[in-house]
């Protein structure tokens, strides 16, 4: 003979479900719609993730230097991406925020057509933005 009964006071049972003993064992079962309800919602899987850790780029290329110094100088000027985009809108260069967050990495190489428009929004001398080496 099956019996259900409520898991509130069995050893090793921490939720409400019901356990069906059955011949002596213990059967676990799914919970009802109501034990859910009074349970409330399950916490989101992005709290129980750790987060991504942020890579600050590639420093030994040239790309990643002179994304460095990109980086760098934007956020002393207190620049977002998304407005260091639009600023380069303004200068005939189309890009996204991916684009720019690549090139500050060094995954992307900044092509040469954009790096007055870049030295102009950044208020540097070409020569200053371009690293030696």
């Amino acid at each position: 003979m099956a019996t259900a009964t409520k898991a509130k006071g069995l050893k090793g049972v921490t939720d409400r479900r019901t356990v069906l003993e059955y011949k002596g064992e213990r059967h676990d079962l799914k919970p009802t719609r109501r034990q859910r309800i009074l349970e409330g919602p399950k916490p989101s899987r992005s709290s129980q993730v750790a987060a991504r850790p942020q890579t600050k780029g590639n420093t030994t290329t040239y790309s990643g230097r002179l994304g460095a110094i990109l980086r760098k100088r934007r956020e002393e000027l207190g620049l977002s991406v998304e407005a260091f985009k639009d600023f380069l809108a303004t200068n005939d260069v189309e890009v996204t925020v991916h684009t720019v967050y690549h090139w500050e990495k060094g995954l992307r190489p900044i092509p040469l057509n954009a790096v007055p428009a870049i030295a102009k929004i950044l208020k540097l001398a070409i020569r200053d933005l371009l690293p030696a080496k």
